[in-house]
């Protein structure tokens, strides 16, 4: 998933190392759009919970 527009493209082989996202146009390094992506997706829940508590 592109960590600059979110648009999901199908899974890429490791050998892939770099990509562009065909919407946005921005160049990935794949480890690091991944990192991006993981890091976004815990904040997103950390602020669920903390909206959500009892």
């Amino acid at each position: 998933m592109c960590s600059a527009c979110g648009y999901k493209d199908r899974t890429k082989p490791l050998e892939i190392p770099e990509w562009t996202g065909p919407i946005c146009h921005t160049h990935h390094d794949c480890d690091i759009n991944a990192s991006i992506n993981i890091l976004t997706k815990g904040l997103r829940i950390i602020a669920f919970a903390r909206n959500h508590r009892k």
